[in-house]
Parts: C-alpha cells; sequence; structure tokens
C-alpha cells in the first residue's frame, strides 16, 4: 500500500492513463482506481515498452513442460509454437507468471465438480487462463499452494456478452429457480458481504442459474438503469 502512488506513477510513465471509478459495493471505504481502456490497455502499453527495451516475447506460443537438468532444477521447458511446431527454451530462471484455470473447462470440472459447467470467467482475460502452468509445476513434484476447490464467484446476467455484467439487485427483490422457488435470503446482510455466498447458492440451482423478480419500487433506488 505503501507504495501504491508511486507504482501508479511509474505506470503513467509508460502511457498509462487512470480514473476514478464509483463503488458498486455500499460499504467499500476506498476510490477504485482502473486503467482507461482495462487490463488490455495496460498490457499493450507495458509490452510494447518492453519490446522497446529489448524484451522478446513468442506470439502464438504456449508452454507446454518444463526442462530439468540431472539435479533436478529447472533450466528451460518445451512450447508449442504456430502450426504446432515445438520449441525448445533455455534460461537461467523461469518464472510462471500465467493465472488459474478458470478458462479450461477439464479442469475446473475436475476441482470443482459437475456445477463448474455454469461458471464462466467474469474478466474477459480468464477465457485464457488455461492453467498449463499450474500442471507443469505439478508435474515436476512442486508443492501445490492455494485454494483449488473454490472460487470468487459473482453474480451476472448469462445473457450478456459484456465483460463482468454484474448483477447486485437482487436484494431489492427475491431469487427464484426455474422451478420458480425462492431459495436464499436475497437481503441478509449488506450486498457486498452477502454476493459471494448468494452466488454460490445461484450455482447449486438447477442449470446454476436464478431469476430476481422485482417490482416498480426498483425504480426509486439512487443510480438504477434498467
Amino acid at each position: 500500500a505503501a507504495a501504491a502512488g508511486s507504482t501508479l506513477g511509474w505506470l503513467e510513465g509508460f502511457g498509462v492513463r487512470f480514473d476514478f471509478l464509483p463503488s458498486y459495493l455500499l460499504t467499500q471505504s476506498t476510490t477504485r482506481i482502473a486503467p482507461i481502456g482495462g487490463g488490455l490497455a495496460l498490457v499493450e502499453a507495458l509490452a510494447e515498452q518492453a519490446e522497446a527495451k529489448g524484451a522478446d516475447f513468442h506470439y502464438q506460443t504456449t508452454a507446454q513442460r518444463l526442462i530439468q537438468d540431472e539435479s533436478g532444477a529447472v533450466v528451460g521447458l518445451v512450447a508449442t509454437g504456430e502450426r504446432n511446431r515445438v520449441r525448445r527454451f533455455t534460461a537461467k530462471a523461469i518464472v510462471l507468471a500465467c493465472g488459474g484455470f478458470q478458462g479450461n473447462a477439464e479442469m475446473q470440472a475436475h476441482y470443482l465438480g459437475p456445477q463448474a459447467r455454469y461458471i464462466r470467467p467474469v474478466a474477459r482475460g480468464g477465457y485464457y487462463n488455461k492453467g498449463e502452468g499450474i500442471r507443469m509445476a505439478l508435474a515436476i513434484n512442486a508443492a501445490p499452494a492455494g485454494e483449488y476447490s473454490d472460487f470468487h464467484a459473482e453474480p451476472v446476467d448469462p445473457r450478456s456478452g459484456r465483460h463482468e455484467p454484474i448483477v447486485l439487485v437482487f436484494p431489492y427483490g427475491i431469487l427464484v429457480n426455474r422451478a420458480g422457488e425462492r431459495f436464499v435470503d436475497e437481503a441478509s446482510g449488506l450486498v457486498d458481504a452477502i454476493y459471494e455466498e448468494v452466488t454460490r447458492r445461484i450455482n447449486s440451482q438447477p442449470g446454476g442459474i436464478a431469476y430476481v423478480i422485482l417490482d416498480g419500487k426498483i425504480d426509486d433506488v439512487s443510480g438504477w438503469q434498467r
């Protein structure tokens, strides 16, 4: 936290611009700051600067497995490039910075169970997180860490093609499943305190879906837009 201001200034030096965003969470006490253009703008700005400073990017290339020497040290990796051609890279150090497995339906089903079929990434970049890094590390007996059987959950509109089409109006109405049955207390607390649990309850319903039923009073809620 102490370095947050200097970090933002460092990023601005590469052409990244930030904007203040209103919070949709009622009790959040800090202002949200996000790059204009989202994560894509951030990656494009930093990648351009890295390439200008001599960094090599290998596009359309997917890492597949780590290479170890006789002592067990990681000394490189095998990857596949265009037209599925095998490529080998050697290096003094390998850093896995490849996210989770929310974009891999097979791994989601393996770790999260059958209801994973109703889970989709919230952020657009999540679709590219295929879990290769996790698999490569586990394959050489790296110690697993973190939570494999749970996930951050948000209730989203499945009809929308936008990223993070979050729906947080349910405390003003009732939630029902496909059978028309109410299955949760929609206002047991402030929305930012309960939306994770409510989303998991939705995921456990038939089809992993719920419908929010509202009346005309929703039009009196400040900030509400259809």
